[in-house]
C-alpha cells in the first residue's frame, strides 16, 4: 500500500492545485484517525489513491506507526466500458 506509481517522481510535481487538496484531505484523514485511535479502535484502514500515499506515509510515521509489509490488495475493479465489477469484501481476505 506505501509503494507509490502514480507519485511523482524526482524532480517533479504534484499538477497546480494538486499538493494542496492532496495536503488538505490528508490533514482530514489523520485528524479522523487520531480522534478513532484515541477512542481505542484498533482496527483501522484508510482507503485513498495513490497520489495521497506519500504525504500519509510520512505523517503515520510522524505519529510513531512503522512499516511491517507491504500489501496489494484489490479493493474494487472497472471493466474497460466502466463498469464496475468489484468483489465481495470478505473475498479479499483470505
Amino acid at each position: 500500500m506505501l509503494a507509490v506509481t502514480a507519485e511523482p517522481g524526482p524532480g517533479q510535481t504534484y499538477p497546480a492545485g494538486m499538493e494542496v487538496l492532496v495536503g488538505a484531505r490528508n490533514d482530514e484523514v489523520i485528524r479522523v484517525l487520531s480522534k478513532q485511535i484515541a477512542a481505542g479502535d484498533k482496527n483501522l484502514a484508510i482507503f485513498y489513491g495513490a497520489a495521497h500515499m506519500v504525504d500519509l506515509e510520512h505523517r503515520l510515521f510522524e505519529m510513531g506507526f512503522k512499516r511491517q509489509s507491504i500489501i496489494w490488495q484489490t479493493t474494487w475493479t472497472v471493466a474497460p466500458d466502466g463498469t464496475p465489477t468489484t468483489q465481495p469484501a470478505h473475498a479479499l481476505h483470505r
